[in-house]
């Protein structure tokens, strides 16, 4: 049975994984923002210079990248064909740009960041550990849930079931059922264990430094040049 992982790329390094995780946040942040905001042609150029070069540095083939920025566009596309329909080439050209620039950030922040880290960071910024506590345990029961999903399918295979509207259904409400009691088994796992309502972090944060900083000025520089310059 192939397993889930919905990280498989974090797990690489390179030096973009040996950045601090805030600096890689708030880079990303001010990256999405200057998208969001600016029409320059300039900042976009900047932009996706930036996540070339993150590429390298982070050892991402862009090969990956590409597929999953493709795969993840399928809904944008969408308000570019209704501006295209619409008669608004300029708009369905700007939007298609934006969409495809802010989906490589975040795809590039995923590929360098795993949760545990993503979490800390938040929780370092100030945001409530209930909220960073719910993030962290909604991912964890992913897991539960796509492996009773995969055991439930090679099941269905192994005795030739019917992949039917009705048995996909019934297959659903049995999903459900089997996924909520081994979630519960997990979480009485976690309190036999001491858990309190609290998750405690095994990562140690990384010390912020040069290349942090250096990171932060090279975003707002990029994302700043197109908002100034003509």
């Amino acid at each position: 049975m192939r397993r889930f992982d919905p990280e498989p790329l974090s797990t690489s390094h390179g030096i973009m994984h040996n950045l601090d995780a805030r600096a890689r946040l708030l880079a990303a942040l001010i990256l999405l923002g200057g998208v969001s905001v600016s029409g320059s042609s300039l900042t976009f150029v900047c932009v996706a210079v930036l996540i070339l070069a993150a590429l390298i540095l982070a050892r991402v083939h862009p090969g990956v990248l590409l597929v999953r920025t493709i795969a993840i566009l399928a809904l944008p596309m969408m308000f570019v064909v209704f501006s295209l329909l619409a008669g608004d080439q300029a708009r369905a050209v700007l939007l298609l740009v934006r969409s495809t620039l802010s989906v490589g950030v975040l795809i590039l922040f995923a590929a360098t960041t795993k949760l545990p880290e993503l979490t800390r960071t938040l929780a370092g910024l100030g945001v409530p550990e209930v909220l960073t506590d719910t993030i962290q345990l909604v991912y964890r029961y992913l897991f539960v849930l796509t492996d009773e999903a995969l055991r439930m399918r090679d099941a269905v295979q192994c005795r030739g079931g019917s992949s039917s509207l009705p048995a996909a259904a019934g297959s659903l409400g049995v999903l459900f059922a089997r996924s909520y009691s081994r979630a519960e088994r997990v979480h009485w796992a976690m309190l036999s264990r001491g858990y309190t309502g609290g998750l405690p972090s095994t990562e140690s944060g990384r010390n912020w430094g040069v290349p942090e900083a250096a990171v932060l000025l090279i975003s707002v520089a990029s994302v700043t040049a197109g908002l100034l310059l003509p």
